[in-house]
């Protein structure tokens, strides 16, 4: 089933098992120097052969029709949770898309792409409600702060008031509460 997904031209493939940390420590950040990029994220309850072949379909698009172009990268990445977790009533797998670019002309056919995947997954019965709560890892820069913390927010709020009133950690980068 994966066959062709792997065989998608790259870059640069190193495609194993391997912890969060070795993933991290594996990104590209040199090559990346002077791209654009988005992180975009949203959680599916279940990754389901048809998602998969939509995502491997857009991939292979993806890097078809803009690779050349305009220098993108796109990486996919469906992060089921370990047996740990806690059982929960809406067990959700977060999943993650990564693009990056050089021609700022393309802005919008990286949201594009992110979109397209995410209405094949809402098409496909997957819950993925437009108010559903984001991993602040996986949040595009413009998520509603509300779709990251949710019933949070507002708690969050009154602790920032009360340990940060000088706002230094806003320095830090990240959202904003």
């Amino acid at each position: 089933m994966f066959d062709a997904f792997l065989a998608t031209p790259s870059i640069r493939s190193d495609v194993k098992s391997r912890s969060f940390l070795d993933l991290i420590g594996s990104t590209p950040t040199g090559p990346s120097y002077g791209f654009r990029g988005i992180f975009s994220g949203f959680n599916v309850l279940d990754s389901t052969p048809s998602l998969l072949n939509f995502i491997v379909k857009e991939a292979e698009s993806c890097g078809r029709e803009l690779a050349e172009k305009i220098g993108i990268v796109a990486a996919y990445a469906i992060a089921p949770p370990p047996p740990s977790t806690p059982d929960r009533s809406v067990p959700y797998v977060p999943f993650n898309m990564y693009y990056a670019w050089l021609n700022s002309t393309y802005d919008k056919a990286a949201r594009a792409s992110a979109k397209t995947i995410t209405d094949a997954a809402i098409a496909e019965g997957q819950a993925v409600a437009p108010d559903a709560t984001v991993y602040p890892k996986d949040a595009m820069f413009d998520t509603p702060l509300e779709r990251i913390y949710g019933e949070n927010l507002p708690a969050l709020r009154a602790l920032k008031r009360k340990v940060n009133p000088l706002n230094v950690m806003d320095l830090a980068g990240g959202f904003k509460i």
